[in-house]
């Protein structure tokens, strides 16, 4: 223990990648202080070990048009797989988002909730006639039609509104019994997105939808747009595109 040294702890590092080396470094200086504390040694090497940097997480992908007819393939209408999809490409909500709509956040044909992440107000058509950009589901009503009534559109197997805790990871099992393991919820909405810049839509208009509160997560949100698609994208598209658009602050969208 007297011993101890940082070129010690480095080597016992050494053999893990990044992330677990900087959890194991936490561990070794939660140690070495105590031993501090308890006048057992004189110095605390582990505070001479400098984090790993770690490669920068990547992020949910997002879903092509492919994948969704995938899905949609494998889950038919009728099960809540698929009712939970077609809610999230309707609303472009976060799965924990998606779990709390109801049928009264419904009113004059269009859905309006607010985001649990940034307490931000997100609208989306319902049974108003919908621009030609946004893509409606044409399976969403069908899909609430074949489901049990409740509180909530999206229900356990017992018809109890599910919970937001478990419903990403159950999503993410049954993409992969779909055939799309490296898909999740989060994907559906970046996808969205992505479409949504495709077709046209102005950053003021994909805000609205995704309940976002800036341009610049518009912007994040659609770089993954498909770019032939941009390239031969129609004249409304270009031309927006060519329009400067002033720098927006932080707003709130009502």
């Amino acid at each position: 223990m007297e011993t101890l040294q940082a070129k010690h702890i480095r080597q016992d590092l050494a053999m893990f990648a990044a992330h677990p080396a900087n959890n194991r470094l936490k561990v070794w200086r939660s140690l070495c202080k105590w031993w501090l504390d308890a006048g057992l040694v004189e110095d605390n090497p582990a505070k001479h070990v400098e984090k790993r940097r770690t490669p920068p997480a990547k992020g949910a992908a997002p879903w092509s048009r492919a994948d969704m007819q995938t899905f949609r393939d494998h889950w038919p209408i009728g099960t809540q797989e698929r009712l939970a999809f077609e809610l999230m490409y309707q609303t472009c909500s976060a799965i924990g988002d998606m779990t709390r709509l109801s049928p009264n956040m419904v009113k004059n044909g269009w859905l309006t909730y607010t985001r649990q992440k940034s307490k931000s107000t997100a609208v989306c058509p319902w049974t108003a006639p919908a621009p030609t950009w946004f893509e409606p589901s044409e399976f969403l009503h069908d899909c609430i039609a074949a489901a049990p009534r409740g509180l909530t559109f999206l229900l356990t197997a017992h018809n109890r509104p599910r919970g937001a805790k478990g419903a990403a990871s159950w999503f993410s099992r049954v993409c992969t019994m779909a055939g799309l393991p490296d898909h999740s919820a989060h994907g559906i909405r970046k996808g969205r997105a992505a479409i949504f810049k495709e077709n046209g839509a102005t950053a003021d208009q994909r805000m609205a939808i995704l309940g976002h509160e800036t341009e610049e997560e518009a912007q994040n949100y659609s770089k993954s747009a498909d770019l032939m698609r941009i390239v031969t994208g129609t004249e409304k598209f270009q031309l927006l595109e060519q329009v400067p658009t002033p720098t927006k602050k932080s707003k709130q969208i009502k």
